[in-house]
Formats: structure tokens, sequence, C-alpha cells
């Protein structure tokens, strides 16, 4: 029976997709919107199920806030050093409640920049083979205009990458 795939032979097909053997390193790229929680628990269950790695991102967006009445004045946000201490106690108290895993047991990394560029960035890295982030909703102009981080995530990425969506309401 002849292939009727445009992209090669099965055999080529096989040789680029290895078999899937399991994960060893799981990233959840959290914010603190509803969603997180989530996201941390589901990427908590497969790193346990498949005994990886895991480590908990997040990202602190570092959008400078101009002022209408004296545009030269840009006040840039609090991505200092304190400010990531703070992220990362918050962090680490959600990754123990929820999973009831030891310090030791994870990694936490707390950056700033462009969301999907650091995500990916780290996975890279730390050769991340699964990415589980949120699906949140935003409006349908705001995805147009600016696209999500879930979006470029998955876009770019060069491992799985796993979308927790909000409940149906």
């Amino acid at each position: 029976m002849e292939n009727l795939s445009n992209s090669g032979s099965l055999t080529e097909v096989e040789e680029k997709c290895p078999e899937f053997t399991g994960y060893s390193h799981v990233l959840a790229a959290i914010d603190f919107s509803p969603m997180a929680d989530a996201v941390l628990t589901t990427a908590h269950g497969i790193a346990k199920q498949n005994n990886a790695k895991l480590t908990v991102c997040h990202v602190m967006v570092s959008i400078p806030r101009v002022s209408l009445l004296f545009p030269q004045d840009v006040a840039q946000p609090d991505t200092s050093q304190s400010a990531a201490e703070a992220v990362f106690e918050q962090i680490e108290e959600r990754v123990q409640e929820l999973t009831a895993r030891e310090p030791e047991e994870y990694e936490i990394v707390v950056t700033s920049g462009d969301p999907v560029t650091e995500i990916l960035a780290l996975a890279s890295e730390q050769e991340v083979d699964l990415i589980v982030t949120a699906n949140r909703s935003t409006s349908k102009i705001a995805g147009i205009v600016m696209g999500t981080v879930a979006q470029g995530v998955v876009r770019d990425a060069s491992c799985h990458v796993l979308l927790v969506c909000p409940p149906k309401e």
C-alpha cells in the first residue's frame, strides 16, 4: 500500500518522532490568575506520575507605565530583588500548600521580561519536555491585537505544551 502523505515515508516520520517514554522535566508557568492553582496541581500530578523534575516559573512583566501628562517620565515596574523575593515566597507557599512537596523536590524560578521569551528560554536552558500553562479567556480583540502568552508558548515551544483551560460556565 502506497503512503499518501506528502511529508515523506512513514519511516522518516518515525525517525523524526521517537516513541514517547514519558516526561523527565515539567515546567509550570504560572501567574497569579485564578488559573494558577489549576496549572500548578496539573503540573505536579504529571511530574509525580512520571517521576519527573518540577520547576515552577513566574515572569514579572516589565511594562513601563507612562504618564499622559508627563510622557517623558516613565515609571518602571518594580522588578527589584525584593519584589522577586516576595513573589518567590508566595509561589513557595502555594506549591507547598497545593502539592505537599518538600522544598528540595521542586525548583522555583522568578524572572522578569517578556513572558513568552522568558518561559521558552527557561524551557530550553533546563531541557524541559513539558510546559504546563493556563489558557485564560481573553477578549477576542485583546487576543488579536496582543496575542496571549499561551499562544506564544504553543507557537514557539520546542517541547510539548499542555494548556489548562478554565471550566465552562
